[in-house]
């Protein structure tokens, strides 16, 4: 497993979090999203045979979340 963190400064609340949460865990290869509201950061487990960190960052920014950089 492959471990990302993005800094999304657009998380406001556990809704939020709620929905990053949602959107993520539908990807392919995704194991765990792990949402900090109070430091606005997501972090992604996820099988990088299956899914990149690239296309995790398009995901979020679909759904209007999109990250300021990548750790």
């Amino acid at each position: 497993m492959d471990d990302v963190t993005f800094d999304v400064p657009d998380i406001r609340c556990e809704g939020c979090a709620g929905s990053i949460r949602r959107v993520l865990a539908k990807r392919a290869g995704v194991a765990a999203v792990d949402v900090d509201v109070d430091r606005r950061l997501v972090r992604v487990s996820y099988d990088a045979a299956a899914v990149g960190a690239l296309e995790l960052s398009k995901a979020l920014a679909a759904a209007g979340f999109p990250p300021e950089s990548v750790e």
